[in-house]
């Protein structure tokens, strides 16, 4: 089995398949997809989503990018909605400052109360990263308590330095790993992963984002999962079970999945 940690589902490039998608994901392995959230709408969406399809999870939170309008309402709507038993994390959250959608300040004072509020509900956090490692790792630090998070979520689509993966699995975190640690200019994000203890990291796509090499130009899908533990495979010079069987376990161990049948 391979477990998709972070793929939108939920947005509209799926409109028209999604249940080819979800098809071709059986066939390829995929047994969990976890469906991150933007906003309060696509928190919805991702919930909907779970409860349609037995493999699909659902992140309930609100992205940097769409922040601009952040109140502490939205962490009351985002509380209620995290009852549902189907939603596994809070996310995507975090730090984003490649964009400029949304000034820093606000993005960090919607980072630091849905932190809290995945702290209080017991969850792990789907953690979005775009060049803010200084602002994002000090936050984390001072939200991170060993006693009560055995394991504090994933850093998304890990892309920054070696040193960096050290301090955040240090915080509990784990690193998801996707499509990018395919492509040829690569060798610097596959030196990382070949460094970090495996059980540390998971497989994403971030679909329809991020596509593999050997589907660049194309949208991405669960099913593409593949291509990223191939390259693990070669990477860590195990087989490829061996790698969906550490990916599995550890995302399991994150989301408090007991039973994977």
């Amino acid at each position: 089995m391979i477990i998709d940690t972070h793929c939108h589902l939920n947005f509209n490039l799926f409109d028209d398949d999604l249940a080819e998608v979800v098809s071709r994901a059986r066939l390829a392995g995929v047994g969990r997809i976890v469906v991150p959230a933007t906003d309060i709408q696509t928190s919805l969406e991702a919930i909907e989503l779970s409860q349609q399809i037995p493999e699909v999870y659902a992140a309930v939170g609100i992205h940097p990018n769409d922040s601009t309008d952040f109140s502490l309402r939205d962490i009351d709507r985002l509380h209620d909605l995290a009852k549902n038993p189907k939603v596994v994390a809070v996310g995507e959250i975090g730090l984003d400052r490649f964009h400029d959608d949304v000034d820093l300040p606000r993005q960090i004072i919607a980072f630091e109360a849905q932190l809290e509020l995945a702290k209080e509900l017991k969850l792990p956090v789907l953690v979005h990263n775009r060049e803010a490692d200084q602002e994002i790792g000090p936050l984390l630090e001072k939200w991170f308590h060993p006693d009560e998070h055995k394991s504090s979520g994933i850093m998304h689509a890990f892309s920054s330095s070696l040193d960096f993966a050290r301090s955040v699995i240090e915080l509990g975190f784990s690193l998801g790993v996707g499509g990018p640690i395919t492509y040829k200019n690569a060798e610097d994000k596959r030196q990382v992963f070949r460094i970090i203890e495996k059980d540390k990291i998971v497989i994403e796509t971030d679909a329809p984002f991020l596509s593999p090499q050997q589907k660049r130009g194309k949208r991405n899908e669960p099913a593409y999962t593949i291509y990223v533990a191939e390259e693990l495979s070669r990477i860590w010079e195990i087989p490829l079970a061996d790698v969906m069987d550490t990916t599995t376990r550890n995302a399991a161990r994150i989301f408090k999945w007991n039973n994977l049948n």
